[in-house]
């Protein structure tokens, strides 16, 4: 395994007895990481492919993520998708192609305003997404 930034977290959580280790009937996930070649996305992605996990790195444009060198990255589909144009379109357009990925788990680590996140929300309501989870930012409550 590789060693970066988000590691000793995990080590935390591992070491508190509350922590629910993998087991064999631990249930493999299909991610979707929005933002994912971004600052927290590049380390994150690797790591849940490191986990067992199917990922993928939802991003707008097709720069390299920040570790590309990351064996992991090798298992990571990556998918572009401009959430900027695509909510210009029409209001949710961006969350309905984010639910055709067929993700249980979405995690919004690249959302910069309340009606992207509103519109991702509403988008995947009843869609078999099972978590969402956003990353918050200034960006979103900053005038």
């Amino acid at each position: 395994r590789t060693e970066h930034p988000l590691r000793p977290a995990c080590g935390v959580l591992k070491g508190n007895p509350n922590f629910r280790k993998r087991t064999a009937a631990s249930r493999i996930m299909r991610i979707a990481v929005l933002g994912g070649n971004g600052e927290l996305g590049s380390y994150l992605c690797p790591l849940l492919v490191e986990e067992g996990h199917e990922v993928t790195s939802v991003t707008d444009d097709n720069l390299e993520p920040y570790m590309p060198e990351n064996p992991a990255w090798k298992k990571v589909k990556r998918v572009v998708m401009d959430r900027t144009s695509l909510e210009s379109e029409a209001f949710g357009l961006y969350g309905k192609r984010v639910a055709d990925l067929k993700p249980e788990v979405v995690v919004d680590a690249g959302c910069y305003t309340m009606e992207h996140c509103k519109g991702l929300v509403s988008a995947l309501r009843g869609t078999g997404v099972q978590h969402t989870v956003h990353v918050g930012s200034t960006h979103l409550y900053s005038p």
